[in-house]
């Protein structure tokens, strides 16, 4: 996601919900996998699979390099 930052801001300036997932939650990758499924399966651009498939791949090499700091989502 190439601008996570704006696009959290606009949600809220425009209070609409939004979900959030970082990269210490142990949840996160399988739950980011299953939505890139879901976006596949309804026809998303390429451009908007292989920016959340990069973005997968971040959060993949974090845990990896902090393990110790995963944890369940709170």
């Amino acid at each position: 996601m190439k601008d996570q930052k704006r696009i959290v801001h606009l949600a809220l300036v425009n209070e609409e919900p939004v979900f959030v997932l970082r990269g210490q939650d142990l949840c996160a990758i399988k739950a980011m996998k299953a939505y890139l499924i879901e976006c596949a399966d309804r026809g998303c651009t390429l451009e908007f699979l292989l920016d959340l498939r990069e973005c997968i791949t971040d959060f993949e090499a974090y845990q990896k390099e902090e393990g110790v700091l995963l944890k369940l989502p709170d």
